[in-house]
This record gives structure tokens, sequence and C-alpha cells, in this order.
């Protein structure tokens, strides 16, 4: 398994998924998973978060640092290095010598296209908030 995809994008899979929106499915999995470490309320919320606004536009540091931090991770992770917030090429490609990502293109869109059949409607909400039917 990608691990990019087990942390951020977990509710993609079938046994996260419900009818909302994968990044909310993700979200309810990590905080029922953490829930038992007796975490912080605050920092389970940041960790909700974090999973939940990974796909946003806009920075997330209102949320805390921890969310935009993990925002901008995936922005360097999927672009495959045009968006680097700084990050020097040379340690990004030697980063990606060591953890390969092969196939992650592939299996983005093997599991995008299952939440196209299965939950159309969610994926406009995830990358536009407020659109797509609630």
């Amino acid at each position: 398994m990608i691990e990019g995809l087990c942390q951020t994008d977990a509710g993609l899979y079938p046994g996260a998924a419900s009818s909302d929106t994968y990044v909310r499915d993700g979200r309810r999995l990590a905080e029922r998973t953490l829930a038992v470490f007796d975490w912080p309320p605050d920092r389970l919320r940041r960790l909700g978060d974090a999973v939940e606004y990974h796909h946003e536009l806009r920075a997330q540091w209102d949320r805390g640092a921890e969310v935009e931090l993990m925002r901008r991770a995936d922005l360097v992770e999927v672009s495959q290095n045009p968006v680097r917030f700084g990050l020097p090429r040379p340690w990004l490609r030697a980063l990606r010598r060591r953890i390969p990502v092969d196939g992650m293109g592939r299996e983005i869109g093997r599991l995008v296209a299952r939440v196209l059949r299965e939950r159309p409607g969610t994926l406009p909400r995830v990358f536009a908030p407020g659109r797509g039917p609630s």
C-alpha cells in the first residue's frame, strides 16, 4: 500500500467508506483508531482536520500548523516536485530514490474511479467545498 494514501486518504478504501466524502470517512477512521490512546481532544481535532482538509486550495494555518503542513506534504507528494514549498529539488529527488512512488498515480486513479462509481456526488465536495449534493 502506498504510504501517503494509507494516511490521509484511508477513506477511499471500502473498509472505511460510507456515503460521505472520503476525507470525512478518513477523519472518522483516524479519530476512532486513535481515541483509545487518550489523545487530548485538541490534538485529536487537529489530526482529524489534517485528514479532512488536506486537499484544500487555501492555506490552513488557522486550523493548526499540523493541518497546513499535511496539506503541503500532500501537494508535494502528488505533484512529484513541481510544488516544493521551498524544499530543495536535490533533497526531494534523493527522497524519491529512497522511497519510490511507483504506481501511485495508477493507484490514485483506481481509487478515485471507485468513488466516482459508488458515490459520485461526494467527489466535488472534497475538492470544492460547498458544491455537490450534501
